[in-house]
């Protein structure tokens, strides 16, 4: 009866997000394959979505590139630009995937595209980075980490800024390039520490991690990039 109620409640998901029944998608080959690492999932401000930000400096194709763990009755993607325009709606299927990959078709424009995948806590799990293009960011305040993760960020602009996060009941850090430790706890304590242009990394082995105010995380210092505001805001 539980497996039954927690079917029901996620298709009512998927048909609120495609308004109606979620398209199929079939596997494609990912292409060259680069270093997974552990991505943040279910923004538990953002209906439990990993709200992930590209930049498409030319119109191309790119592709999204699904690696890891997928539960019972899929995902639903959406892929939109910062005016809110939806130019991609899938159904990732469910079970295990080493490259499970969306074509996003080119579209006569360039610039930012918000990829948006609802995750469930203990049955999703995602390694990135999620698409091919190199530039590729996270914005996400509550988020959720299937393994330990490690994550940069840095100053939107020129001026300095100021990070808070707890890591729930567990070990953090946030330390300088060089791995000067700037703020870190053993027992789940807030960190505060200064951020600026050249940057933080922020690591922790929690199941969750909650900010004061969102973060733009990236795998790399080279991904990372400063999204308008209308695509770090954006909601599902």
């Amino acid at each position: 009866m539980k497996n039954k109620v927690l079917w029901t409640a996620w298709v009512g998901l998927a048909a609120a997000w495609f308004g109606g029944v979620a398209p199929s998608i079939e596997a494609q080959p990912a292409g060259e394959e680069k270093a997974a690492a552990v991505l943040p999932l279910g923004d538990m401000r953002n209906a439990r979505c990993i709200r992930c930000v590209v930049r498409k400096d030319a119109d191309r194709d790119f592709a999204i590139m699904i690696r890891g763990q997928i539960g019972e009755g899929g995902a639903p993607l959406k892929v939109k630009r910062p005016d809110g325009t939806v130019v991609l709606e899938a159904a990732l299927p469910a079970g295990t995937h080493e490259a499970h990959t969306v074509k996003v078709p080119k579209d006569g424009r360039t610039g930012e595209y918000v990829i948006l995948i609802a995750t469930r806590d203990g049955k999703d799990s995602f390694s990135g980075p999620l698409t091919d293009l190199p530039k590729e960011v996270y914005v996400m305040s509550y988020w959720i980490q299937s393994a330990p993760a490690r994550f940069f960020t840095r100053a939107r602009g020129d001026q300095p800024e100021s990070v808070t996060l707890t890591p729930h009941k567990s070990r953090g850090k946030i330390e300088t390039p060089d791995g000067k430790a700037l703020a870190e706890t053993s027992k789940g304590e807030a960190l505060t520490a200064p951020v600026g242009a050249e940057g933080v990394w922020i690591s922790s082995p929690a199941r969750y991690v909650d900010a004061a105010s969102s973060l733009v995380l990236a795998l790399t210092p080279e991904a990372w990039f400063a999204p308008g505001e209308a695509a770090a805001t954006m909601k599902p």
